[in-house]
């Protein structure tokens, strides 16, 4: 599955990341403990081998669920001693069942929308098929990603081993489209790792490369995974992500002077629950 980064309309596609891998048990059962000061040498390629394995056990034992996907977003597009002004902002309900996202949008801007609103009808924003695949394709061993081990760092007041990793333009699936016109990137990043269940509790992206006559300059998007109970069981699901995206205006030349449009999205997850006939969110 190939990611694509689609300007136009805001239809934040398959953001749950569903090829995030479950929850393993025994993840650690057969792996080295990992030394307050980090993984010898010897034990790197051990551990990266546990991560890969992990990231592409994918969605294959998730359960039908449902939760509440909030998402907020920002422009700014003067100089950056000014913040960031609110834009806008939409709740959706996202189901999962059948093997698929299925998404109804129950509020935008606070107020209610008419049933069978759907994301591509809200416009002017940001599509993104990026976290359903975004960990998957990176461990597949066709995208010969370069991992390097930083060490050990502390992350939203977890520990953690933080790697870092390269993919080359020619083994990339990452794709940002603008208009008629589409571009493949490369991108480089960081993951940290539970160093006991050996998931991925973060990861940052940033493309790279991006041909400078194109008018977007830049994409990063981050993405924080956490354990959720669902019926009794746990599975790594996001819990928020930010996406980062500037642009030059239509008609700016290109020029380092000119000052871009930068937007931002904010999203967080929560309420998920074991979905059902007759399961509905209920907002304020």
């Amino acid at each position: 599955m190939r990611a694509c980064i689609k300007l136009g309309c805001v239809a934040l596609l398959a953001l749950m990341g569903l090829e995030h891998p479950h929850f393993v048990r025994n993840a650690a059962a057969h792996s080295p403990p990992v030394a307050e000061d980090g993984p010898s040498r010897k034990d790197w390629p051990v551990i990266l081998a546990r991560v890969r394995s992990n990231a592409l056990a994918y969605s294959a034992k998730l359960p039908d669920f449902i939760c509440k996907q909030t998402t907020r977003q920002y422009i700014r597009s003067v100089a950056p001693t000014v913040g960031w002004k609110i834009t806008g902002s939409f709740v959706a309900e996202l189901s999962f069942y059948d093997r698929k996202e299925h998404y109804e949008i129950l509020t935008v801007n606070r107020e209610p929308v008419p049933g069978g609103t759907t994301m591509e009808n809200l416009g002017g924003g940001l599509s993104i098929g990026e976290f359903g695949s975004a960990l998957r394709g990176l461990f597949e061993h066709r995208t010969q990603a370069e991992f390097r081990l930083i060490g050990p760092k502390r992350i939203n007041r977890r520990k953690t081993l933080c790697i870092a990793f390269e993919v080359s333009q020619e083994r990339s699936r990452r794709f940002i489209t603008l208009n008629d016109s589409t571009i493949m990137t490369a991108y480089r990043g960081r993951c940290w790792v539970n160093p006991d269940t050996y998931e991925v509790v973060r990861l940052e992206k940033k493309a790279v490369g991006i041909p400078r006559k194109f008018p977007v300059t830049q994409f990063d998007m981050s993405v924080d995974y956490a354990p959720v109970t669902i019926s009794g069981i746990s599975f790594w699901l996001p819990k928020e992500a930010e996406i980062w995206i500037s642009r030059r205006r239509l008609g700016d030349h290109i020029s380092h002077k000119a000052t871009p449009i930068r937007t931002k999205s904010k999203i967080r997850f929560d309420g998920y629950r074991r979905f059902g006939t007759g399961v509905k969110l209920v907002t304020e």
